[in-house]
């Protein structure tokens, strides 16, 4: 059985029981491609790099702390969404709450290793660019949509990704990581109440805050007046 709660400062918890002796800890966020504007667009995967980076708080590295306890841990960029995960044994299932709530409000975005971020999200655009189907969708979405969100590709635009700096996609990033526009998701071994009280306490004392990803109708469009700052 699925259950759906809400904490008081906001955040979604999506919790289903199984019988198993692993958990997996989601985390999603509504922000994507369809949030960027002129300036920064491929902001929302390069943020996603980012917060695989240093996190105030962890005792390590996300790999580090996930695969020294045999977990596995992964994130992915869409249009309307970015998600983390970690799939953990069941005696590890705090470990992926403790990283996903610091990872809500405690990404360092270090400026050196935002520029070696930046230059693997250029060589994943490189990649890209030399995929005969990736163009082929990218034309279609240009000829498709005119100021449409979904315009451009996840990936971006190489000058924005060239020009955009730091400081700007860590207001971003502030923006949008916030519990109200987040959707936790706690499945496996851990039953339904241990699994809400472990999201009231990781989760439960961060402030409400922030901006809701959602593009409401009317509004399609890019953001004027958002450009690099």
């Amino acid at each position: 059985m699925v259950s759906v709660s809400r904490l008081g400062n906001g955040l979604t918890v999506v919790t289903h029981y199984m019988p198993v002796d692993v958990v997996a800890v989601y985390a999603f966020y509504n922000v994507g491609a369809k949030n960027e504007y002129p300036g920064i667009f491929g902001g929302s995967h390069l943020v996603e790099h980012m917060l695989f980076r240093r996190i105030e708080g962890l005792r390590g590295s996300v790999d580090e702390l996930v695969e020294g306890v045999g977990g596995y841990f992964n994130g992915f960029t869409n249009y309307d969404y970015t998600a983390y995960v970690e799939v953990l044994p069941i005696e590890y299932a705090e470990l992926g709450l403790e990283i996903e709530s610091k990872r809500m409000t405690n990404a360092v975005f270090d400026p050196g290793e935002f520029e070696l971020e930046r230059k693997i999200v250029l060589s994943e655009f490189d990649m890209n660019e030399n995929d005969a189907d990736f163009r082929l969708m990218y034309r279609a979405s240009m000829i498709a949509w005119d100021t449409h969100p979904y315009r451009y590709a996840v990936i971006g635009l190489r000058s924005d990704l060239n020009r955009v700096s730091r400081d700007e996609l860590f207001r971003y990033y502030r923006r949008y990581y916030n519990p109200g526009n987040a959707v936790l998701v706690i499945v496996g071994g851990l039953e339904e109440r241990k699994a809400l009280g472990l999201a009231e306490r990781y989760f439960g004392g961060i402030g409400t805050g922030g901006e809701s990803g959602a593009v409401k109708p009317g509004m399609m469009g890019f953001r004027v007046g958002q450009g690099s700052r």
